[in-house]
């Protein structure tokens, strides 16, 4: 028997707004779908069905708004894992959780380590960890979303990249296309540079701050423009008391033997950069 609000066009609630997550919970008793319709409706959009075949057209005509799917494991036709592997071979991107009152350790661990399942909730639930589970799927669904959206620019930078790369190998020799070209891959670095999720901090001789990314300013937020600013002034006290009391940029200083450094919950990484007439510093901010 299926569940009311699950025909082959289903309808989302009209009171969910666009910004909710998108759940699609499959459940083949029609009680247990409506006690996760009263819980979680609040704060999400619901698909639902008690069928797993119906959920898979489901799935096929909203593909691209499901975030997360919620499926019983023991159902008529077809069970959960089985149904979660056709939507990871269809959908890798939505994240796939298993409810279940039937707690097989060999078939849930081995759908884990294939990857066919994110998570696994026993029945009867906790509402917590149900909860608390279910907001956690969201957010891996957001970060893969922004990762995938990251991946792409990267992508799209890098090819620009390679086509400004091709130019300069032909060895055009008309010095206005070789600035205009080499004015495109400086901003294309910029941009780059914009897109990496660590800070970056780049630091003349005399300590002000050259070159910097947007990860910086968030991690230093505390001044409104690290570019142009004195290093000494602007960071805290132990990073400036390390570039003091370390020759970066000294002519004969052998940048191979520097030691990084621990700051708050970061692995500082120093180099010395630029030649013999004009000295620098990059810092690099990787979270531990």
């Amino acid at each position: 028997m299926k569940n009311s609000n699950s025909q082959q066009n289903p309808n989302l609630d009209s009171e969910q707004q666009e910004s909710k997550p998108t759940l699609l919970l499959v459940d083949d008793e029609e009680s247990i779908l409506a006690s996760l319709k009263r819980l979680l409706r609040r704060k999400y959009k619901i698909l639902s069905t008690t069928d797993g075949i119906e959920a898979l057209s489901i799935l096929q005509e909203n593909a691209n708004n499901i975030d997360v799917i919620i499926v019983d494991q023991r159902m008529p036709k077809m069970n959960g894992i089985d149904f979660l592997k056709q939507v990871k071979s269809k959908n890798p991107e939505i994240v796939r959780v298993v409810l279940s009152a039937y707690l097989d350790i060999e078939t849930v661990t081995e759908a884990v380590n294939q990857g066919f399942i994110y998570k696994f909730i026993v029945k009867p639930w906790d509402e917590k960890i149900l909860l608390d589970s279910i907001a956690e799927a969201c957010e891996y669904r957001k970060l893969c979303n922004h990762n995938r959206e990251l991946t792409k620019k990267l992508q799209q930078k890098n090819k620009l990249l390679s086509d400004a790369n091709d130019l300069l190998q032909k060895g055009l020799d008309d010095n206005n296309h070789k600035l205009l070209i080499n004015s495109k891959m400086i901003g294309l670095f910029h941009e780059i540079l914009e897109l990496l999720p660590f800070p970056i901090l780049g630091i003349d001789p005399v300590n002000m701050i050259a070159a910097t990314n947007q990860a910086a300013e968030n991690l230093f937020g505390n001044h409104s423009l690290l570019l142009g600013s004195n290093a000494l002034l602007v960071l805290p006290q132990e990073i400036s008391h390390h570039l003091v009391n370390n020759c970066y940029c000294n002519v004969d200083y052998d940048y191979e033997k520097s030691e990084d450094f621990e700051w708050n919950n970061y692995k500082v990484v120093v180099r010395k950069l630029g030649f013999t007439d004009l000295q620098g510093k990059l810092l690099v901010f990787i979270e531990k």
